[in-house]
């Protein structure tokens, strides 16, 4: 466990105390004095949950005084643990957030078009064969998310992106009839181009895909029918990106 769930162990403990059980308060009390120590936090944190009372400091034969010293001793209890939760939730727990640095660094958005099996593919080479964290956007969850809003909260976590480009779109212009990508793989190049530069943008097309000239200057890698058959120049690619 980090130490966020550490910490949210130590207040499930404390939530389900049994009533003035003074052998289960000394476990939780151990326990905690151990956690607080091994994660690093503030040593004034043990030294506050070690003055916690829960029974009162005069003898009395009125139950309801334990009571009372008892329910108000758990909440502070409770209390201070969710103070040490709060800071390493905005502060950051180092662990987690070195992991989460790592994760990001290594995803890689996949966008395409009609082209499922291609799609499939690049994202099995990325994942498999360099051990990447590559993403489609139908493979993530909605959350009740426009899909645009989709779109937009999946891909910003990317630092690289791969365009599929497949002769998806039949078009005639004055006579003349060629075939490219559908507009939304366009559209999705374009929001990359934009937010990642030209220089973390590969369009990867298949044999026949036209490419509008206006992206001359972004990456291409033209394959003849499966992406694999470039997995060198991918592979150039990632390097070059420092992904590799």
């Amino acid at each position: 466990m980090n130490k966020f769930e550490l910490i949210q162990s130590l207040i499930d403990q404390a939530a389900n105390l049994p009533h003035r059980d003074d052998i289960a308060l000394d476990k939780l009390k151990r326990r905690a004095q151990m956690i607080l120590t091994k994660i690093g936090t503030e040593k004034s944190y043990a030294a506050a949950m070690n003055n916690i009372i829960f029974f009162p400091p005069f003898a009395s034969t009125i139950g309801r005084y334990y009571d009372e010293y008892w329910i108000s001793g758990k909440e502070k209890f409770l209390n201070l643990l969710r103070t040490v939760q709060e800071e390493l939730e905005e502060f950051g727990d180092k662990d987690v957030k070195e992991k989460q640095k790592v994760e990001v660094s290594k995803r890689i958005f996949i966008v395409h078009g009609h082209d499922e099996i291609n799609t499939l593919k690049l994202k099995n080479i990325l994942g498999e064969h360099w051990h990447l964290d590559p993403k489609i956007l139908r493979g993530e969850p909605g959350k009740g998310r426009t899909l645009i809003e989709k779109f937009e909260q999946e891909a910003e976590k990317a630092i690289y992106a791969f365009v599929l480009f497949s002769p998806d779109d039949l078009v005639e212009v004055k006579g003349t009839t060629y075939t490219q990508a559908r507009p939304n793989a366009i559209f999705e190049l374009g929001w990359f181009y934009g937010r990642l530069t030209r220089q973390k943008v590969c369009i990867l097309f298949k044999k026949g895909t036209k490419i509008p000239s206006d992206l001359d200057g972004i990456t291409r890698i033209e394959f003849d029918n499966t992406v694999d058959e470039k997995i060198l120049e991918i592979e150039r690619e990632l390097r070059a990106a420092n992904l590799l």
